[in-house]
């Protein structure tokens, strides 16, 4: 019989048995995960979006025909000089 302690084999199994804990912790967090309602996406009304969007599409229409009376102002203004 050899007297010697095989340490090469307590490390081998200390370690199958903590990747052991860590695979089944984690199937137990995924299992708690996939039961868990999920969160509420907040319903789209398109009517809503469709108006905010002609409000925006109106509001930069208004801005560039402002820039462009102001431009073509300029413009005059400079000719008149």
């Amino acid at each position: 019989m050899n007297d010697e302690f095989d340490f090469d084999g307590v490390i081998l199994t200390l370690i199958v048995i903590v990747i052991g804990i860590i695979l089944i912790l984690g199937f137990i967090t995924l299992l708690k995960k996939s039961f868990q309602p999920g969160l509420q996406k907040p319903k789209l009304d398109s009517s809503q979006m469709l108006y905010e969007q002609k409000q925006h599409m109106e509001d930069v229409q208004r801005s560039q025909d402002q820039m462009m009376r102001d431009l073509k102002r300029k413009i005059q203004d400079g000719k008149r000089y």
